[in-house]
């Protein structure tokens, strides 16, 4: 059985812009500065494959939680979340 609710819907919906655009600014130009974990040592592969490899597994161990704070950090609208501690 599948839920199809629109309240879940949407939040599935958010929840995977928030990880595309995570992984779309870490994999981009200057995305090994946004990190200083695996992204940045991936950026640094000259294979794209394992570069986004590490990308993905990086965001996968994510908590929910890290994920909408570290995308606050790179898309709110808000100065104030710039400062906030990861």
């Amino acid at each position: 059985m599948v839920i199809q609710s629109a309240n879940l819907k949407t939040a599935e919906y958010r929840g995977y812009q928030i990880v595309r655009d995570v992984f779309d600014a870490l994999s981009g130009e200057g995305g090994d500065r946004l990190c200083q974990t695996t992204t940045a040592s991936a950026s640094s592969m000259r294979d794209e494959l394992a570069r986004d490899r590490a990308i993905c597994d990086f965001i996968a161990g994510m908590t929910d939680r890290y994920a909408i704070e570290f995308y606050g950090r790179l898309r709110s609208e808000s100065a104030q979340t710039i400062f906030k501690p990861l």
